[in-house]
């Protein structure tokens, strides 16, 4: 099992760190910066390709949603998964359905999230550019109610 994957973070209890790109999961950018897309499209592909289930995937997915704090550190993590999981989705046609806020579970956990740091710099310069590129996505009821409180 390649130690890089969503499937060995899985086995070894990492997904809060694969997530974040931290360790062996550090994928280095042209801009010297953990590339969350190809964390996140390596993560969609092996769902794809079943070697992680989808309930696998929302599970620890959902998990590391809920343990982060509200710090400007961990919001960065948040959204930079956030916007990949919805490029995967949408553009790069990774999955071909929203497992995520197909989920009551990682709804709550993730409209908790989005109330909870809605006020936050980090939340306002994201928000706009996920309703802006994914018109389509399923958490924008969600985001727009949290944008207008």
């Amino acid at each position: 099992m390649n130690p890089k994957t969503f499937e060995y973070a899985i086995f070894h209890n990492e997904c809060d760190v694969f997530f974040k790109g931290k360790g062996v999961y550090y994928i280095r950018s042209d801009r010297g910066e953990h590339e969350y897309g190809l964390g996140m499209q390596c993560a969609l592909s092996e769902v794809n390709n079943n070697k992680v289930s989808s309930s696998e995937f929302v599970s620890e997915f959902t998990k590391f949603v809920n343990g982060l704090d509200t710090t400007e550190s961990d919001l960065v993590h948040f959204y930079q998964n956030l916007y990949f999981y919805f490029l995967c989705l949408y553009k790069y046609k990774s999955i071909t359905k929203d497992i995520v806020f197909s989920d009551e579970e990682a709804n709550k956990i993730i409209s908790d999230l989005l109330e909870r740091t809605r006020d936050t710099l980090i939340s306002e310069s994201y928000i706009p550019y996920i309703v802006e590129r994914f018109p389509r996505a399923k958490i924008l009821p969600v985001i727009e109610k949290h944008k207008n409180n």
